[in-house]
C-alpha cells in the first residue's frame, strides 16, 4: 500500500469506525519516510480523526510533535501543524490569538476539528460560541479564501452530524446546530462559490432538513440543488446526488410516488458512473430505498415500484 492509498482508505473508513483509523495511524507514518509530499495531507488526516473524531487534545499534539521534524522546508505541513495546534486550542476552550502566522482563511479553517470535538461532547453552547466567532472572523477577513474556509467547515460539521442523526434525533441541540451549520455553508457558498458549490450546499440543506423532519423547506432546497443541476448541464454524479435530495425530500413529506420516481432515476445513472463514485452511489441508492420502506411502513401504502 501506498501512503496515497493509505490516506485514502483512512478517509473512506474512519466516519463509521475512528478508533480502527486512528490505531493504523502509524503504519502511515513509517510510509512518509519515503514519500514526504504527503506530510500535509497526512497531518490534516491525523487532526481530522485525532480531534474532530476522537477529541483526544493530547494524541494530537503527540502527532504534532512526531511530524514537526517533517516541517522543515515544507511550508504547507508546516501551516497545517499551526492549525492542527490552533485547533487543538480552540476545542480546549483558549481564544483566538492576538498574533498567529496563518492567514484568516486558515484560522477559519481552524475552528472545524475544534467544533467536530465538541459535538463530541454534546456541548452545544460551546459549538455555537465557536460557530459564531468562526463566522465572525470570517465576515471580518471578508476575503473569497475565508468565506470558502467557513463554507466548508460548516458543510463537513453538518454532514457529520448528519452522518450520526439516527442516534440523536431527539436531542434538539444536535439537530438544530446540524441545520445551522448547513445554512450557514449554504449562506457562504452562495457568496464565495460557483454554481457547483452552491448546487452541492442545496444538497446538504436538503438532507439536513429531510432528516429532521422538516420536509416542506428540505423539498425547497432539493428543488433548488436539481435546478442546479439542470441549468448547468450537470454530469450523471451531480444528477444522481442531486435526485438523491429529492427522493429523501419528497419521502419526508410523505410523497412516496415522488420518492419511487427519484430512486429510479438514481438507479437509471449508476451504470453510468465511474467505478470509484459507483460503491458510494450504490450506498446512497440504498439508504433511499430504506427509507422509502420504512416510510410505507409508517404509512401502510405498499411499494409499487
Amino acid at each position: 500500500m501506498t501512503i496515497q492509498h493509505f490516506i485514502e482508505a483512512a478517509q473512506r473508513d474512519h466516519a463509521a469506525n475512528p478508533a480502527a483509523v486512528a490505531a493504523r495511524l502509524p503504519d502511515g507514518f513509517a510510509m512518509l519516510l519515503t514519500a514526504p509530499d504527503h506530510a500535509e495531507a497526512f497531518a490534516r488526516l491525523v487532526e481530522h480523526v485525532v480531534l474532530g473524531h476522537m477529541d483526544d487534545a493530547r494524541e494530537l499534539d503527540r502527532w504534532i510533535a512526531r511530524l514537526e521534524p517533517l516541517a522543515a522546508g515544507n511550508s504547507q505541513l508546516a501551516a497545517a501543524l499551526a492549525r492542527a495546534r490552533l485547533a487543538n486550542a480552540l476545542a480546549g476552550g483558549a481564544g483566538m490569538p492576538a498574533e498567529s502566522s496563518l492567514t484568516a482563511a486558515d484560522q477559519v479553517r481552524a475552528y472545524g476539528n475544534a467544533l467536530l470535538a465538541l459535538t463530541r461532547r454534546a456541548a452545544w453552547a460551546e459549538a455555537r460560541a465557536r460557530l459564531s466567532s468562526a463566522q465572525a472572523l470570517a465576515d471580518a477577513a471578508g476575503d473569497a479564501a475565508s468565506l470558502r474556509s467557513l463554507a466548508a467547515i460548516t458543510n463537513n460539521l453538518a454532514g457529520d452530524l448528519r452522518f450520526y442523526l439516527g442516534d440523536r434525533r431527539d436531542d434538539g441541540g444536535y439537530v438544530d446546530l446540524m441545520i445551522d451549520a448547513a445554512r450557514i455553508s449554504h449562506a457562504s457558498w452562495y457568496r464565495a462559490g460557483g454554481w457547483l458549490e452552491r448546487e452541492r450546499a442545496d444538497y446538504q440543506v436538503a438532507l439536513c432538513l429531510a432528516g429532521a423532519g422538516r420536509a416542506e423547506e428540505a423539498l425547497r432546497a432539493a428543488e433548488a440543488c436539481w435546478q442546479g443541476c439542470v441549468e448547468n448541464d450537470a454530469d450523471s454524479v451531480e444528477c444522481f446526488y442531486a435526485l438523491e435530495a429529492l427522493g429523501h425530500a419528497h419521502c419526508a413529506a410523505g410523497r412516496l410516488d415522488e420518492a419511487r420516481a427519484a430512486r429510479v432515476g438514481m438507479a437509471e445513472r449508476l451504470p453510468s458512473l465511474d467505478e470509484a463514485s459507483r460503491g458510494p452511489a450504490t450506498e446512497q441508492l440504498e439508504a433511499l430505498s430504506d427509507a422509502i420502506t420504512a416510510r410505507e411502513g409508517r404509512s401502510g401504502m405498499p411499494d409499487r415500484s
